[in-house]
């Protein structure tokens, strides 16, 4: 009798211990600001050495919320590196960057997250420095990282006041 009162408490225990074999994750989200101003739109990664990346666009605040496997539920704990993706259409197959191309890659970025807790809350502060804005002919036109519907008219030159 004993014996099959043992079974469920196990069948319990498995059960609360949850079937995602899946990392940790805690919510991550804040602002992408160049030259102390939001960035208007792009994507960010924070990408972990040996799993699955987190992700996000990038909104016309600057805003993001890391997104690993469900929507919202974060990045996965540890400290990783980042790379910040974020370019404009300007005409044809020329796209101009809204950041430096050195955010793009996180063997350039110089970008790490701390990821340990959940925090609403982190900001990345990007600049240009003494960099010109870039422009470049994209093969194929289009890029995910490219701002949607945004011209170059509509976009603040940066250390423009």
């Amino acid at each position: 009798m004993l014996r099959l009162a043992v079974i469920p408490v196990i069948a319990l225990t498995l059960l609360s211990t949850g079937c995602d074999s899946r990392s940790r994750r805690v919510p991550i989200a804040g602002t992408v600001l160049i030259d102390g101003k939001p960035l208007a739109g792009g994507t960010i990664a924070v990408v972990p050495s040996n799993d699955r990346p987190a992700i996000s666009m990038i909104d016309q605040q600057g805003r993001f919320q890391l997104t690993t496997y469900d929507d919202f539920d974060g990045a996965i704990l540890g400290e990783h590196p980042v790379e910040i993706f974020s370019r404009v259409d300007v005409g044809g197959d020329r796209q101009r960057w809204l950041i430096p191309p050195k955010y793009a890659s996180i063997k350039t970025s110089g970008l790490v997250l701390q990821v340990d807790k959940p925090n609403p809350n982190v900001v990345f502060e990007l600049t240009w420095g003494n960099q010109e804005p870039a422009i470049e002919v994209i093969e194929g036109g289009g890029d995910v990282g490219a701002v949607p519907g945004a011209t170059e008219e509509a976009l603040p030159v940066p250390g423009s006041p």
